[in-house]
């Protein structure tokens, strides 16, 4: 492919506010490389103050130096050769499209420029794609206002965006993209169909309705709350929840968590990790709320994540969200047990839960008072009659009482002396048998006394003499290990100068001079020094 000549061309930096002046001052729009340009043959003061600091010459075209054209040189400038690769761009690239990409960098430069550097991820989160992109001065405040208006929100690295570009190589930045709009309502699509593939996802595991399942607490005592620290959202709560603390009414348990950016999903998880622990060890909540204060519609797309909905969805106490969001929704706000919209709201509906269960208390209480007094009422009454009755019924029965006593006396005493008659004679039967049963008894126990005397004493004479001839035999015994007998065996008694009975070498070393007795008579002995262990006789 042939590329258009451009070495007689000087391209100018023209902002668009000054197009006009530099068309009129015989200027050109070069429709290829997207710039003003002049003749080299033209003069060049009027467009003095748009050339680059290498004019005159061209930016894009071949470097020419006259003073060194005698001098041969291999290949082309670097300049040069850009020049015709950014050619070739111009022509093979339309102008203008709309591209689809995230952004992962996005920052403000020098002159009010915004950067922004684009990337695409392939199905697996690999990168595949990444392209430098600006947002001119002059562009800037339309597409962030175009975008803030649409959704509400700013440009934030992580959303996804639908940008028209127009491609440029610049020889001394390299292939960069340059940013002409934006289209909101892609990012909104994005958002809503990420949240779609989440819900249909919890749905087909089963578990989107487990959290909304769980039973409605029946009483507020002890409440867990996930919110960004310091929030203004966590304020408003606090208001209400610290009365309620200091009230001795329910208590709240605080955990911080991010709920923008692309940490917000992760600390979130950690959030809820941190409550179910504690849940788990014993701190039984009735609730967890999870609250934020009021933001931007495209603050929502940081909450909508897949991981983050499956936690909540397991969690085993009931959710209660204030987002802050009144028309959009979350995940979360989804398969929450309740939805609150905002943070002011779920401290509402626990402080209003704790309030209609303490008014029904008190009716409760005033019915249980008032069926009470008319029951002591009617129990008076009823009192008040059985107490006459009582009375008179106890006067006519002490009458009675009075004469039957009397009755019963006569007849106790009667039956009372003839039981004591019968009684005596009893006594004296048996007193009489018990005498002749001792006697015989007696009688039975001398005759096996004296039986037992005659067995104990034969049986103690035959025990002495086996105990007399054990003993004659142990004398015998002992008689034959005397000194006297042991000498007759032919053993030798050793004693000191003493008399005492030396039995060790050691004690005959120290005796020095020993007296041997044998059987025949006595010797005197000298000790001589004993080799020690290891001496040898020389």
């Amino acid at each position: 492919m042939s590329v258009p000549d451009s070495s007689s061309k000087v391209y100018l930096n023209v902002p668009f506010p000054a197009k006009e002046r530099a068309k009129g001052l015989g200027a050109r729009w070069d429709p290829v490389v997207r710039k003003w340009y002049v003749s080299e043959r033209s003069p060049l003061e009027p467009f003095q103050e748009w050339l680059p600091p290498a004019a005159p010459g061209d930016l894009f075209a071949a470097a020419r130096s006259d003073t060194l054209t005698d001098v041969p040189e291999n290949g082309v400038a670097l300049s040069a050769f850009l020049a015709q690769v950014a050619e070739v761009v111009a022509l093979q690239v339309r102008r203008s499209q709309w591209v689809r990409a995230e952004i992962s960098q996005l920052r403000q430069v020098t002159g009010g420029h915004l950067a922004i550097e684009l990337v695409e991820h392939d199905s697996e989160a690999r990168l595949v794609a990444r392209l430098q992109s600006f947002v001119w001065s002059s562009r800037a405040g339309t597409v962030c206002g175009k975008f803030a208006q649409g959704t509400g929100a700013e440009l934030a690295v992580g959303l996804k965006v639908l940008l028209q570009l127009s491609a440029e190589l610049n020889p001394a930045y390299g292939l960069r993209a340059i940013v002409e709009d934006i289209d909101p309502a892609y990012t909104l699509g994005d958002i809503e169909a990420k949240l779609k593939a989440i819900r249909e996802t919890l749905a087909r595991e089963g578990i989107a309705g487990l959290n909304r399942g769980l039973p409605a607490p029946a009483e507020f005592c002890h409440v867990a709350v996930i919110s960004p620290q310091d929030a203004a959202g966590l304020g408003d709560f606090r208001r209400d929840a610290d009365r309620l603390q200091a009230a001795g009414l329910c208590r709240f348990e605080y955990y911080t968590a991010k709920f923008q950016g692309q940490a917000a999903a992760s600390s979130l998880l950690t959030a809820l990790d941190r409550v179910r622990s504690d849940y788990e060890r014993g701190a039984r909540f009735d609730a967890l709320a999870i609250i934020r204060g009021g933001g931007s519609v495209t603050d929502l797309y940081w909450l909508n994540e897949l991981e983050l909905a499956r936690a909540v969805c397991r969690m085993p106490v009931p959710i209660f969200t204030g987002i802050g969001h009144e028309r959009d929704n979350t995940v979360l706000d989804d398969i929450a047990h309740c939805r609150c919209d905002t943070p002011s709201k779920v401290i509402g509906f626990i402080a209003g839960a704790i309030a209609a269960n303490a008014n029904a208390a008190i009716e409760d209480m005033l019915g249980i008072l008032r069926a009470a007094g008319n029951a002591i009422a009617i129990h008076e009454r009823g009192i008040e009659l059985l107490r006459t009755e009582l009375e008179a019924s106890g006067r006519r029965l002490l009458t009675q009482a009075e004469h039957e006593v009397g009755r019963l006396i006569l007849e106790l005493r009667h039956q009372a002396t003839s039981r004591l008659q019968v009684a005596e004679h009893a006594l004296e039967l048996h007193r009489h048998e018990l005498e002749q049963t001792s006697l015989r008894r007696l009688g039975e126990a001398d005759q096996q006394l004296g039986t037992l005397l005659a067995t104990i004493g034969h049986f103690a004479r035959q025990r002495l003499s086996e105990a007399d001839f054990a003993i004659e035999s142990l004398a015998r015994e002992l008689l034959g290990l005397g000194p006297k007998a042991t000498l007759q065996r032919g053993f030798a008694l050793v004693r000191d100068e003493r008399g005492g009975v030396v039995s060790a070498v050691a004690e005959a070393d120290k005796a020095g001079a020993l007296d041997i007795e044998f059987r025949d008579g006595h010797i005197r002995a000298r000790v001589e020094p004993r080799l020690l262990k290891g001496d040898t006789n020389e």
